[in-house]
This record gives structure tokens, sequence and C-alpha cells, in this order.
């Protein structure tokens, strides 16, 4: 079994990093439900946030999200993963610094099973993990009987999901074997 996982918001915790370069221009999202595009900033915040987003060296220094490093190794013990995530387009250093993050979480086999692209449904696989429903749906509809997992967080409550909602580790692993059996 393939499963595809992405990063931000799965694994890292970009917004977090995200919310404190608002917090320099003083816009505070904390009781926002918060959907990037859909944040009221002006163009001055927005261009300033990822400014400060495509430096080099912010994809290394996210801090992964709670239980996410040891259930993707779990996973990962069963399945065949790979990292599909999405590049901050305006940084040069993006895609360096996630693949050197990802290996640092996951050692050099593992962590350099990546793919890069905003496209997720073009990559093939018999389960997704992401917590964005746009990226579930097309993905979904290119491989509709792939498990589509939207993984559970405040920003995405106002969906009704293609796939199923999980936020615990066991979740993902143990519809991986009871797909095996």
């Amino acid at each position: 079994m393939r499963v595809l996982c992405d990063v931000d918001g799965v694994l890292a915790q970009w917004k977090v990093v995200f919310r404190k370069h608002l917090a320099d221009v003083g816009f505070e999202i904390d009781n926002i439900a918060w959907n990037s595009p859909d944040l009221p900033l002006t163009k001055a915040e927005r261009e300033y946030a990822w400014m400060k987003m495509s430096e080099p060296g912010v994809a290394c220094d996210l801090e992964p999200l709670p239980g996410a490093i040891e259930g993707v190794k779990k996973i990962a013990k069963i399945a065949d993963v790979y990292f599909v995530t999405a590049q901050v387009e305006r940084s040069r250093t993006w895609v360096y610094d996630r693949e050197n993050w990802l290996i640092k979480h996951f050692g050099q086999e593992l962590g350099s099973k990546v793919v890069n692209t905003h496209y997720k449904y073009l990559v093939k696989g018999d389960m997704l993990i992401d917590d964005k429903e746009y990226n579930m749906k097309a993905w979904k509809k290119a491989f509709p009987g792939g498990i589509g997992v939207l993984w559970d967080h405040p920003h995405n409550q106002n969906y009704n999901t293609v796939g199923v909602r999980m936020s615990d580790w066991y979740e993902p692993y143990k519809a991986i074997m009871e797909r095996g059996r």
C-alpha cells in the first residue's frame, strides 16, 4: 500500500510560524477560523508574512505536530510512505530545507521520499493524508478507490470532506491494516 502524506499542517506546525510573522505586524489570528487565502489581511500584511515564510531556513525550523513523527514511522513499517508537499513558491531554499527537515525527523531512506507539487491529485497512492479539503477533493476525484484522510484541524471544520476525518495517528494505521486484509 502506498501512503501519501502532506507535511504542513499534518506533520509540521506551519501555522505557528505564519501566525508569528503576522503578529510581527500586529495581526492576531488566534480567534479566526484560519485559512490563509480567507484571512482579512491587508496586502501589506499578507506580503510581509509570505516574505518572512520565504526566508531561508524556515522549513528547517518548523516544529513537528505531537505524535506525527512516531505515527508516520509506525505506518512506514506496514506501508510505502511518500511525503507529498507543496513548497512556498517565493522561497529559493524551501525544497532543500523541507527535505532536510524530513531527513532529520525520518532518516535518510524515508525522509528522501518526497514529491514536491501543488498538484497532489497527480500522485498515485492508496491513501492521502492532508489537511486541505481542496487537495482531498481533487485527489479523490483522480483516485476514487483511494482512502482520503482529512487531518482534522479547526481551519477545516467547515468542510464536509469527501474523505474521512482523522486526528490520531492510530486511525490511519488501523485503516491500512484493515485494508491489507
